[in-house]
């Protein structure tokens, strides 16, 4: 991730816009404002809502940068009664 004008950030060299309420978490677990962040290339993992807009940020360590991302998880489909 490089922080870019807020509301936006740039992940994998595209553009994403983030919600109004998102939040980045640092490596010790507390919340660092967009505007704060310096630096390009941040390893990170991040959820997004339906619409694309990215809501969460989690700043990794040099250790968790090296583990595998975590896979995606898909909400469970409901269907209608019958």
């Amino acid at each position: 991730m490089t922080p870019a004008a807020s509301p936006t950030i740039i992940i994998d060299e595209k553009t994403r816009t983030m919600t109004a309420g998102a939040r980045i978490w640092n490596q010790n677990n507390t919340i660092d404002m967009p505007a704060a962040l310096r630096g390009s290339k941040i390893p990170v993992n991040y959820t997004e809502i339906t619409s694309g807009e990215i809501d969460r940020v989690w700043i990794l360590t040099a250790e968790e940068a090296k583990q595998a991302p975590p896979k995606p998880v898909v909400p469970p489909t409901i269907l209608p009664a019958r």
